[in-house]
């Protein structure tokens, strides 16, 4: 599929972008946009009906062109994605003036859930709990690691305002992968997510273990503790082992080192190993990769059942993987992280953090704040 373009300067293709997608939420006409980090590309999918299918398999993955949104878990209500795009559209080179006459929506209401918020304290205080829940458990020798997230409401906000606040995740954060996805009467999720789960362009792959946060004004100022060099390091043999496995012991590792992600910073290992795009199994990898220890912990499923315990929300496509896949040779696989929904009443922002032994319950708490200030600050300036 030979993707079309518009807009040629950034003042122009920006604008045009929020014009493009306005009309197409207006219409009902279903899409996905998104942007690489550190590329100045912006893609935009359009789907029929029949594109926006239930992955079948993993496999799916390793041939077959489109965009993948998947859950946290197979549990979610949420199900797994796998859409198709019928028109591929680039951002920011080549000529402009695309015409969006061709493209029909269904004028389809909203349909988003409502959402019925707890008062702030009883947030705070059942975040705390199930924080202390988690540190019982990691006591007692059942756990080494367990990511805790929330959920924080804001109310007074529509998809129809998605388009501007995309555009000011695009200037804000040029390092994350930023994406709108909006399926007119089933869901609208977007975010500015660090972290890869799986990439793959041509031979060479690439993953990253990401965690630990420190919030700081330059990268040089950052001072890692014990506690979140050895929530790191959880993250790094996971991500080694299952690199053994799949026989790539031959793995290229560059880190631990800082990484910036907006205000935020985090301890990063990147992974990179060759492969053959016509042997490897990309799709059974990436499920293997996922959840990973910086979004579930471990041992996994031990984790994952202390989380079903504690917390009290489905987190939905939170925490879950998204991305193009075989796309000009590329399949791009991000963890959905610093991620909103759009709701019938405002907006849901979901957060979370890591949880081992040292942890601080005050400090756990401030640090989701800091990461819903990631969406939080676009909001702010509307």
């Amino acid at each position: 599929m030979k993707p079309a373009s518009i807009g040629s300067e950034p003042n122009t293709y920006m604008t045009d972008l929020q014009t493009l997608l306005a009309g197409f939420i207006k219409s009902g006409v279903p899409f996905v946009t998104y942007r690489k980090p550190g590329d100045r590309e912006i893609f935009v999918m359009t789907f029929e009906p029949e594109g926006i299918q239930e992955l079948v398999g993993y496999n799916q993955l390793n041939q077959q062109a489109g965009f993948v949104f998947h859950p946290y878990t197979a549990t979610s209500r949420e199900a797994a994605l796998f859409l198709k795009p019928s028109t591929l559209l680039t951002i920011g080179q080549g000529d402009s003036g695309f015409n969006t006459g061709a493209l029909n929506g269904t004028n389809k209401e909203n349909g988003f859930p409502d959402y019925f918020p707890l008062p702030p304290d009883e947030i705070r205080n059942s975040y705390k709990w199930g924080l202390n829940e988690i540190l019982s458990a990691i006591g007692r020798g059942e756990i080494q690691k367990a990511i805790l997230s929330r959920t924080e409401f804001v109310p007074d906000y529509s998809v129809q305002q998605a388009p501007e606040m995309l555009v000011r995740l695009f200037d804000n954060y040029p390092a994350a992968f930023i994406y709108l996805l909006y399926l007119p009467g089933r869901m609208a999720w977007m975010g500015a997510s660090p972290e890869i789960l799986l990439e793959r362009k041509g031979n060479n792959c690439r993953t990253i273990a990401l965690a630990g946060t420190s919030v700081a004004d330059h990268a040089n100022s950052v001072t890692w503790t014990t506690k979140e060099i050895h929530e790191q390091q959880l993250v790094s043999d996971f991500i080694e082992g299952i690199l053994n496995d799949f026989h790539f012991s031959d793995y290229r590792k560059y880190g631990p080192h800082t990484v910036q992600a907006g205000h935020l910073f985090h301890l990063g290992t990147d992974y990179e190993f060759d492969a053959d795009p016509t042997v490897i199994n990309f799709g059974k990898l990436a499920s293997s990769l996922h959840p990973t220890p910086a979004v579930c912990g471990l041992p996994r499923e031990q984790a994952m059942d202390i989380i079903r315990q504690v917390e009290k929300h489905d987190r939905g496509y939170y925490t879950g993987f998204i991305g193009p896949v075989n796309l000009n040779g590329e399949s791009n696989l991000f963890v959905n992280l610093r991620c909103l929904q759009f709701v019938n009443n405002g907006l849901v922002i979901y957060t979370g953090g890591g949880i081992t032994r040292g942890s601080d319950v005050d400090k756990e708490w401030e640090e989701t704040v800091q990461k819903a200030q990631t969406l939080l600050s676009v909001l702010e300036k509307m």
